[in-house]
């Protein structure tokens, strides 16, 4: 008897075998078909994200050229406003020392 209950287990063994290699193999598809499904998530996120830089970028480069655009109006300004003020002290000036 104790041969054969020996052989009974090493039997039970080997039928549990093929259902926990199934199940390693069925949690390894498992796994394998999650980190898939992350995989697309985050490469769906990085064309989402990529496009909105591309989009950032644009918006970047068009404040530039209003930043630029403004330093050289302004510049222009206070050029305008200096030689206003230069042609008021010059007529300050001659109107007030030049009388005649």
């Amino acid at each position: 008897m104790i041969g054969s209950s020996k052989g009974w287990l090493q039997t039970r063994e080997v039928i549990k075998q093929p259902t926990s290699l199934k199940e390693a193999r069925d949690r390894t598809n498992q796994v394998i078909n999650e980190k898939k499904r992350k995989l697309e998530e985050y490469e769906a996120l990085m064309v989402v994200l990529q496009v909105r830089m591309a989009v950032y970028q644009e918006k970047l480069a068009m404040l530039q050229e209003n930043v630029n655009l403004t330093k050289k109006e302004l510049h222009a300004a206070e050029r305008i406003k200096e030689t206003i003020s230069n042609a008021k002290a010059k007529v300050i000036y001659y109107t007030t020392f030049n009388i005649k």
